[in-house]
């Protein structure tokens, strides 16, 4: 599949510290429509690990300013799940409601929430 400049393209927490990192945030944020979740961006912006050596720091205004944020329900968490059971997801889980699942999960149920 290739990519068009505007289209639509779902970040998670890692791709926005990784545009970040290698100063390619504009030029990403500049060519393509940017969606996430919530929780993405609060993964992005956290400062618990700014001590460390290779840490990144991920402002909130670049991402406010250039991405689509979505929030998710609990109800919609769990169509999903639904609608997923049976299926192993790959990447690292954490919490926004319970149960949990990975961030691009998010991103992508929110994107159809908008398309419907």
């Amino acid at each position: 599949m290739e990519l068009k400049r505007g289209d639509i393209v779902m970040l998670d927490t890692n791709v926005m510290i990784e545009a970040h990192r290698v100063s390619c945030w504009k030029a990403l944020a500049n060519a393509f429509q940017l969606k996430t979740v919530t929780r993405c961006v609060q993964e992005a912006i956290n400062t618990r690990m700014a001590n460390r050596p290779d840490y990144v720091e991920v402002p909130l205004e670049s991402l406010e300013s250039r991405i689509d944020i979505h929030d998710l329900t609990e109800m919609q968490i769990a169509q999903l799940l639904q609608r997923a059971s049976g299926l192993a997801f790959a990447g690292r889980f954490h919490r926004q409601v319970k149960p949990s699942f990975p961030c691009h999960v998010k991103t992508r149920l929110a994107l159809n929430r908008t398309e419907d």
